[in-house]
C-alpha cells in the first residue's frame, strides 16, 4: 500500500522529509482511496490538497480527517485530564516529530504557556534525554510529549520527576467516511487489519 506525508500547511505542497514510507506525489497513481489529515491547516485547504492529490489518481476516493485534541493522557497511567485543564499552564512541549510548531501551536491554541523542546524526526530518546527533559520542566512546566514519543520517552522518565503526559487526539472524518470504511471493510475481510 503505498504511503505518502504532504504538509498541507506549507507551500509549495512537498514531502515531509524523513521516514521509510515517504513516496513522490505521482505515487498517488497506484491508490484507491486519498486521505488529507488537518490539524491546523482549515478544511478548505484540506480539500484543495485533496483535490490537487486526486489528479494524480482520478480514480481514487477522496477522504479528509480532521485529528483534534482529545485530551492529555499520563505516560505511567492513570485518568486523563480534558485539553481544556490546560489553560493558562505552563507547559514544556517535548516531541521528535516532523513539524514540532505545529505540535507546540495545538497546545499554544488552548491557552497554554508552551515552552518547547524539539527533537529530530524520529528522535531516539535516552535516558540522558528523559533526566534534562524532566529536569527542564522542574516543577514549574508540565511535560506534555506527543503519543509517539511517549512510547520512547515513558520507560525512561525519572520516577522522582513531575509526571509525563502525552496529547491524545481524536480523528473525525469530516469528507469520505463511505470511501474510509469501505476500506476498512475490505482489509478486514482479507485478514490484513492489524
Amino acid at each position: 500500500m503505498p504511503r505518502g506525508l504532504w504538509s498541507a500547511c506549507r507551500r509549495p505542497v512537498r514531502s515531509l522529509p524523513a521516514g521509510p514510507w515517504r513516496e513522490p506525489l505521482e505515487s498517488l497513481a497506484r491508490a484507491h482511496v486519498v486521505a488529507v489529515t488537518r490539524k491546523q491547516a482549515s478544511a478548505l485547504r484540506a480539500k484543495e490538497l485533496l483535490s490537487s492529490a486526486l489528479r494524480f489518481s482520478p480514480s481514487a476516493e477522496g477522504v479528509v480527517i480532521h485529528l483534534t485534541m482529545d485530551a492529555i493522557v499520563p505516560v505511567a497511567g492513570g485518568a486523563s485530564s480534558p485539553i481544556a485543564n490546560l489553560l493558562g499552564v505552563p507547559v514544556l512541549a517535548i516531541s521528535g516529530i516532523g513539524d514540532p510548531r505545529a505540535f507546540q501551536s495545538q497546545i499554544r491554541s488552548v491557552g497554554a504557556l508552551v515552552t518547547g523542546e524539539a527533537f529530530s524526526d524520529h528522535h531516539p530518546f535516552t535516558a540522558r534525554d528523559a533526566e534534562e527533559l524532566a529536569r527542564a520542566a522542574g516543577t514549574r512546566l508540565q511535560p506534555v510529549c506527543t503519543l509517539k514519543d511517549a512510547v520512547k520517552l515513558g520507560p525512561l522518565w525519572p520516577a522522582q520527576a513531575p509526571p509525563l503526559w502525552y496529547l491524545s487526539q481524536r480523528a473525525d472524518v469530516e469528507f469520505g467516511s463511505g470511501a474510509l470504511q469501505a476500506v476498512v471493510e475490505e482489509l478486514a475481510a482479507r485478514g490484513r487489519l492489524i
